[in-house]
């Protein structure tokens, strides 16, 4: 029981549905909190909401790049230089040209086709938003195991908190009336001094338990921005299931996704191969201009198609292609590692279920046995044909297999609970 405890404290995580937690019960009854309203809130609280805002905004300025190429590439360029020699022809009235030269020029380059690449690039965009998308996913997976995980901590201590409430009453209840025996001369002192022993030792128990609810109540208050109490009752949840071998974990659509972004990339590599055509113009001042033998500045201007075929890029995109091919036989190669053992996590949380729910059930006659039997000896007590220590030991028994069964109940929900996260359920 420690043990379990210890791993529900582990876990730190949101509890509860502000509206219904802080809404004032009309009837006086205890505020209460499911586990479902856990789960959303977590959610809410967490940062998975914002993450999928950046990474929507992210695909659509990657989209708009992946056509930007075919925006006109403008560009404003000049250059100035001094060359040692020049062309010179000797002939009548012909000076040689100016050793001095600039030019300004204004040149647009307009890609016309490109093989593709806008929207293999937007293609790409788009999964690679999508394997964001779901690894979001397995986070609000592994966000609702630890709030599970917490939730379920909270329940056993006050599960075990009511059954050391009963305790501390039926001790009450006896050391009254074995002082009473004592004071009319009829039983020891000792009976009801070992049974105040026993009601301390309780009271302590308790005690410890109630700070062991208030820490994990005032984490869980930090975390979600309200104010939590450990009066609240937070309601085990017990849901049937149909078994099912068959797992839809969000890592499966991970796993494909990411094999299709590797096909795109390849894709991608490929259009680097295929013919590219634009259009082209240039235009500016210059001295010289086009005109070589003018050596007065002039203004000139050039406009043009361009078409090329890649000839020797085969070779580089040959090692990029094996290699993205090489890392797609490694996704499923991992695919194949997790179904391995997501299986196994199945067969195991079955296995739980059923032992589980066999234990719970003779739980329930161990139970009764030892409370008829501690009834029995409550009887023998008062009446001075056993000591009070005899007694104790047969309430503690009786004590023990109520925590028993108490924590049973809990192992079993958590059971139902894992197996529904390693097939992917959320509900």
């Amino acid at each position: 029981m420690k043990k379990l405890i210890v791993i529900f404290f582990v876990s730190l995580l949101s509890i509860a549905n502000i509206e219904n937690i802080n809404a004032t019960n009309q009837s006086g009854q205890k505020k209460t909190v499911t586990l479902d309203e856990c789960y959303n809130l977590a959610i809410k609280n967490s940062t998975i909401s914002r993450k999928d805002n950046t990474n929507r905004v992210i695909n659509a300025n990657n989209t708009k790049d992946a056509y930007s190429v075919y925006i006109p590439n403008i560009a404003l360029n000049s250059v100035a230089s001094y060359q040692s020699d020049v062309i010179s022809i000797s002939l009548p009235n012909m000076k040689e040209p100016r050793k001095e030269n600039y030019s300004v020029t204004l040149d647009l380059n307009q890609p016309i086709y490109n093989g593709g690449i806008a929207s293999k690039k937007s293609e790409l965009a788009k999964s690679n938003l999508e394997a964001s998308t779901i690894k979001l996913n397995i986070e609000k997976l592994a966000l609702r195991d630890q709030v599970s995980s917490l939730f379920l901590g909270i329940s056993l201590l006050k599960s075990v908190a009511d059954i050391l409430d009963l305790n501390i009453g039926i001790l009450d209840r006896n050391i009254k009336k074995m002082k009473n025996l004592f004071d009319n001369g009829v039983g020891q002192k000792s009976d009801y001094l070992q049974l105040e022993s026993e009601l301390i030792k309780a009271k302590q128990a308790l005690a410890n338990n109630k700070a062991d609810q208030s820490k994990i109540v005032n984490m869980l208050s930090i975390l979600i921005g309200e104010k939590l109490s450990i009066d609240y009752d937070y309601i085990i949840p017990y849901r049937d299931f149909k078994t099912t071998f068959t797992s839809h974990r969000p890592e499966y659509e991970l796993y494909n996704v990411q094999s299709k972004i590797l096909d795109e990339n390849i894709k991608l590599v490929d259009v680097n191969n295929l013919p590219k055509l634009s259009l082209f113009a240039s235009g500016g001042n210059g001295l010289p201009g086009y005109n070589m033998l003018n050596r007065a500045s002039d203004w000139f201007y050039k406009v043009g198609i361009k078409f090329s075929i890649p000839i020797t890029s085969w070779k580089t995109t040959k090692y990029k292609k094996q290699s993205l091919t090489l890392q797609k036989k490694l996704i499923t190669t991992q695919k194949d590692d997790y179904t391995k053992q997501n299986n196994i996590y199945i067969a195991q949380t079955q296995g739980e279920i059923t032992k589980y729910k066999n234990t719970i059930e003779y739980d329930k006659v161990i139970v009764n046995k030892k409370k008829e039997i501690a009834t029995i000896e409550e009887s023998k007590l008062q009446k001075g044909i056993i000591t009070s220590s005899e007694y104790i030991t047969e309430l503690n028994q009786y004590k023990e297999a109520m925590l028993a069964q108490k924590l049973n109940e809990i192992k079993l929900v958590q059971a139902i609970i894992n197996y529904k996260s390693a097939i992917g359920q959320e509900n």
